[in-house]
């Protein structure tokens, strides 16, 4: 068995769980993407989870998923606390050219985006960037998943 080391830098910001346990639905990144465009304070309204047709927590998963997929990024740096999302140069592109997000490149984009997303995506970029395993399982990374938590918490 390959041993791993996962370096964890201090200071570097690491999310988890801010996807309210929704994974990324079918469509939510098309709906996150048009509502972005029209308006960057939309996903923010009170009412943005009936405008959209999701739960409300739907609608914090998916503010999230556009995130973390480098489709959309605050538009107000300035503050504490983000308000408003400007839609990235990778989203301007996908929505000219693949607006419902069909093609498989653009899949590998998300994907690519999400695994490389050590802010947004903390799991993602660990299991695609610091696992470096070729083969695993879900015991395997659940182990190494405690052992990296374990290394943190020293």
């Amino acid at each position: 068995m390959v041993q791993t080391t996962t370096r964890v830098e201090q200071g570097t910001k690491q999310t988890f769980a801010r996807h309210e346990t929704f994974h990324l639905r079918d469509g939510w990144l098309y709906k996150g993407l048009q509502a972005v465009k029209k308006d960057g304070r939309a996903l923010f309204a009170t009412d943005a989870h009936h405008n959209l047709g999701v739960g409300l927590n739907m609608r914090k998963s998916l503010l999230y998923w556009i995130q973390a997929t480098g489709l959309a990024e605050p538009d107000d740096v300035s503050r504490s606390h983000t308000t408003s999302l400007a839609l990235t140069e990778t989203a301007r592109l996908i929505d000219e050219y693949d607006p419902y997000l069909e093609d498989i490149g653009t899949m590998w984009v998300l994907h690519a985006n999400l695994a490389s997303n050590r802010e947004f995506a903390t799991f993602w970029f660990w299991m695609f960037n610091d696992l470096a395993q070729r083969y695993f399982n879900d015991d395997r990374m659940v182990a190494r998943a405690t052992e990296l938590i374990e290394e943190k918490m020293e």
